[in-house]
């Protein structure tokens, strides 16, 4: 009983983290108006906090212990969520977007090979759209560090990139919930 519990609290987790991506997704496309800015500064603060802090009380009560990969990878992200918030330091956070659409495209074109030749289910259609994004994500973080007229444009394309995470996550929860009933 348990087990379904837990499974069942997954499923929704992953919906409504595919809900928050596409809702960040569309604060950071509002990143190119000057107000908006500030107002993004504030919202990207008090996630970087709550995530820290979930991470750091997770861990505490997990292990009864804070000196873990998780207690400080929480501490980073409270502590970038608290400098955010207090500097207003967004420019940092859209400036490391880059990198990280590089990053997020390696991991999804590695794990789509991984879908295709390792896995047990073989989903050619899942194969083909995580290999797409991967690379649109590897380009696209390419072409923000190198191309200075993408530069302006770092928040507006990380937040398509979430907004395109965020409903392919969607459509795929909704089909697998869709066929368990």
């Amino acid at each position: 009983m348990a087990e379904k519990k837990s499974q069942s609290e997954n499923k929704y987790g992953k919906l409504i983290i595919a809900v928050v991506c596409i809702v960040v997704g569309i604060l950071f496309c509002c990143s190119l108006v000057a107000e908006a800015v500030q107002v993004l500064s504030y919202i990207i603060g008090a996630v970087l906090i709550v995530i820290g802090l979930v991470a750091i009380i997770s861990i505490a009560i997990k292990k009864q212990s804070l000196l873990s990969v998780t207690g400080l990878l929480g501490a980073i992200f409270l502590g970038l969520g608290i400098a955010t918030m207090v500097l207003n330091a967004v420019g940092f956070v859209l400036a490391c977007i880059p990198f990280l659409l590089i990053s997020l495209g390696a991991l999804a074109i590695t794990d789509a090979f991984l879908l295709k030749f390792q896995r047990k289910e073989k989903n050619t259609l899942a194969f083909v759209i995580e290999l797409v994004i991967g690379v649109v994500f590897l380009v696209f973080g390419i072409l923000l560090l190198t191309v200075d007229v993408f530069d302006g444009y770092a928040g507006l394309i990380f937040g398509l990139a979430l907004i395109v995470y965020g409903l392919f996550t969607l459509i795929v929860e909704c089909i697998k919930l869709g066929k368990k009933k």
